[in-house]
């Protein structure tokens, strides 16, 4: 999410470590291979999407809630489902990682694009969420479904790829920086750093 109208400027990635969706899944698209496996985007069905927005929407008002950008859960649940129905007027895509080995769902990861209107047309990429199952987590797969995306939007010639993360997450602040993501601009709550926005540039 990109916490454009509230509050404050925050935002989420959902790596539990956290808009097309992709589950993530072992198949034979973009594959991205380990020790262990292949992981692969595969996309979601609409009433798949929809669950997949609304889990999203009850994650994202907690951690606005948790990282004090919001007084309160009911008011944080307010904003998270008006930023979120605001970027799903937006040209989102979801897809399911999944396992090429067995076809099973092992969480999900959601982006938007962004092309500007400069001169030289500039294609970014903003990814809106990323989600492990709980069981399938410490394995590498949310590097995995990363690597995937990447090589999927690099395909489609996209210049970079950005997202917005609450520093209280370090997992995933970690998991972005070892990927060479940069922090391009933080974002503070009375002072105190809630977020940042991270960016890495895609190779063609």
């Amino acid at each position: 999410m990109r916490f454009k109208f509230f509050y404050y400027r925050a935002f989420i990635t959902v790596f539990c470590i956290a808009m097309s969706v992709f589950l993530l899944t072992y198949s034979q698209n973009v594959q991205v291979l380990n020790n262990e496996c292949t992981v692969t985007l595969k996309c979601v069905h609409p009433d798949e999407a929809a669950k997949i927005k609304n889990d999203v929407t009850r994650f994202y008002a907690q951690e606005l809630f948790k990282s004090g950008c919001c007084p309160s859960e009911s008011e944080a649940l307010k904003a998270a489902k008006k930023e979120i129905n605001e970027d799903s007027d937006s040209k989102q895509k979801t897809f399911a990682v999944v396992s090429s080995e067995c076809s099973k769902s092992l969480g999900y990861i959601c982006y938007s694009a962004e092309i500007s209107k400069k001169f030289i047309p500039i294609k970014k990429a903003y990814i809106e969420a990323l989600f492990i199952k709980e069981e399938y987590r410490k394995q590498g797969i949310a590097n995995q479904a990363l690597r995937a995306l990447e090589i999927k939007l690099q395909s489609k010639c996209y210049d970079s790829i950005a997202l917005y993360v609450f520093v209280h997450n370090v997992a995933a602040c970690k998991l972005y920086t070892n990927l060479g993501y940069t922090v391009k601009q933080a974002y503070k709550v009375n002072g105190k750093t809630v977020g940042c926005r991270m960016e890495k540039k895609l190779r063609r």
